[in-house]
């Protein structure tokens, strides 16, 4: 997985085979974990380019991360 997040300015990439928690760029792990639930589920899932960006503050208590993780869901199953 590589996953761009415009709004830092910041890229990471991990290994679907071994996902791990990332504690310098904590922004990843709403994708980590959205992967790793889907595979514990039994879920085959395919490796992606991912650009995330948005204009709900950080941090504002509007479920910014939850959007993330419904949106995170929807690309793995396209």
């Amino acid at each position: 997985m590589r996953v761009h997040a415009v709004d830092f300015d910041q890229q990471v990439t991990f290994s679907l085979d071994d996902i791990q928690h990332d504690v310098q760029c904590r922004w990843s792990n709403y994708e980590r974990g959205v992967a790793w639930v889907l595979q514990q589920e039994g879920y085959a899932l395919r490796g992606m380019d991912m650009a995330i960006a948005g204009d709900v503050p950080i941090a504002s208590g509007l479920s910014s991360s939850a959007a993330i993780e419904v949106a995170t869901a929807y690309a793995f199953s396209a």
